[in-house]
């Protein structure tokens, strides 16, 4: 797993993904891609709030056995705030998608250091601190480089 906190290997990683790649497994494009994990930073720092879908003792299931082991984000876990579609992409090209996204993340880090007891609702984990969001987040960001195969 990537840690999301060494900056400068996440970035490089982030630099490496291409217009046109196919991705070894699922049908988000690249530029989906990143746009997606964009979409996770603001849910785990509050600039998009989402409502907790499930019970707590699955919450509590899940986030203990993602969370808290080893364990990976599985190939072709769906995420329910997407539909079959893909969704319309936000950025005119992957170039400015790649900067905002690194932009978000040093957000991330900022956030994190100036709010380290926040908590913020994952949809399928209910609340996480930020400490949880960063295991996630590397979690989360190691599974679509994998689904490049930039890792």
């Amino acid at each position: 797993m990537i840690n999301i906190h060494d900056k400068e290997k996440v970035f490089e990683i982030i630099n490496n993904f291409q217009k046109d790649a196919k991705p070894l497994f699922g049908k988000l494009t690249s530029q989906h891609v990143l746009e997606h994990l964009m979409m996770s930073l603001h849910i785990s720092t509050g600039k998009r709030v989402i409502e907790f879908k499930g019970n707590e003792e699955m919450a509590q299931k899940i986030k203990a056995n993602l969370i808290y082991t080893d364990a990976e984000v599985p190939e072709g876990v769906k995420n329910p705030l997407m539909t079959d579609e893909l969704p319309e992409l936000k950025f005119e090209n992957i170039e400015i998608a790649k900067q905002h996204l690194k932009s978000e993340l040093e957000y991330f880090f900022e956030y994190k250091k100036n709010n380290p007891n926040a908590k913020s609702v994952h949809m399928r984990m209910n609340e996480l601190t930020m400490d949880e969001w960063s295991v996630m987040h590397g979690k989360h960001f190691t599974h679509h480089f994998k689904q490049y195969g930039l890792i």
